[in-house]
């Protein structure tokens, strides 16, 4: 807020701030906070992404173990087994 108004009063004494800083249009947007993507940002977001598809999948197996959709069943068996794995190997 004080950058702001610096550059209000710069560009009112110069006018020659741009429209940006005479204005104080604030760019909200994902590319302006994040410049530049980092591996441990895409991990968290990977593992992020993950852990959720694997709860709806649990919550999906909790009320129908199958589905007529073939990819969706595919998808609920794979689940299934890898968790009735994991339960065997403890």
């Amino acid at each position: 807020m004080i950058e702001c108004l610096e550059n209000r009063a710069s560009s009112a004494r110069s006018r020659n701030g741009t429209g940006k800083s005479r204005t104080c249009h604030i760019d909200g947007s994902v590319s302006a906070r994040y410049a530049h993507v980092t591996p441990g940002m895409r991990e968290r977001l990977k593992l992020g992404s993950t852990e959720q598809w694997e709860t709806a999948l649990d919550t999906r197996l909790a009320t129908s173990p199958t589905s007529p959709v073939r990819v969706l069943g595919d998808f609920l068996r794979a689940r299934r087994e890898s968790r009735t794995s994991v339960e065997h190997q403890r």
